[in-house]
């Protein structure tokens, strides 16, 4: 493992040391320079204000009404109430559709 590291190393020392003496020697032009390694230019004058990027809020908020939580919330304890009820007079039920 470690040979493969010194082995990746050493390969892009060569290639530094190639991109140098090339730029030393006047062999490559500034096109082929920039075309072999990108360079990402960021326009410091475009860019936003600090305090508009970081205040930011890229949480999503969902409006719920009152009365739609009410009925939720209803929903919600009349589903347990029934898994209970079923739950407990589990027996019972049966016996009782295997009468009809």
């Amino acid at each position: 493992m470690s040979t493969e590291l010194e082995h990746k190393e050493k390969d892009q020392a060569n290639e530094l040391r190639s991109l140098v003496k090339d730029i030393e020697e006047g062999n490559t032009n500034d096109k082929e320079l920039l075309a072999d390694h990108h360079i990402n230019e960021i326009d410091v004058l475009n860019l936003p204000p600090r305090k508009e990027v970081h205040t930011k809020n890229t949480r999503t908020k969902i409006k719920l009404s009152k009365p739609l939580l009410r009925l939720l919330f209803t929903v919600v304890i009349v589903i347990a109430g029934l898994g209970t009820a079923i739950y407990v007079w589990q027996d019972e039920i049966t016996t009782l559709l295997h009468r009809l």
